[in-house]
């Protein structure tokens, strides 16, 4: 999958610093909209704000603190598990967000997705996946000689 992807890049250190913002962002989001919301029915959609503008749901909260939970322990263990798991999870993120465009407006809007929802999933995902391509790491090559 990651064939052609750098190994050892200098900027290794840079994005997995990028890859451990934005999942403690995910899961800060997600512990403060669980709070928030705690009362409700898990997947019911509402019309309840995170932080002003984030739909959110106590299901749709429990999820972003366990994918980002997910994200920080790759990172953690390392190994390319970080590699993988970051460009994996970003484009779990981008389809997510995706599929919240698609049914915003409608009753299949269980994860109570709102316009700002979709840019967040589309930036934070965005992130991770470029973080994956980068975090790779290995020997380095032998010298031809």
């Amino acid at each position: 999958m990651f064939k052609h992807a750098p190994v050892n890049h200098p900027l290794r250190p840079v994005y997995r610093t990028i890859a451990a913002v934005a999942s403690a962002v995910t899961v800060l989001i997600g512990a403060i909209g669980y709070f928030s919301t705690s009362s409700q029915e898990y997947f019911a959609a509402n019309d309840s704000k995170v932080l002003g503008l984030l739909g959110m749901n106590p299901g749709h909260a429990l999820l972003m603190v366990g994918s980002g939970v997910v994200m920080l322990l790759a990172l953690l263990i390392g190994r390319n598990v970080d590699s993988t798991i970051s460009f994996l999870l970003g484009c779990a993120l981008m389809a997510v967000g995706t599929v919240g465009l698609l049914i915003m407006r409608t009753d299949a809007n269980f994860l109570s997705y709102r316009m700002s929802n979709v840019i967040v999933a589309y930036v934070i995902g965005s992130l991770l996946m470029a973080a994956g391509l980068y975090l790779k790491s290995g020997r380095a090559a032998a010298a031809a000689h």
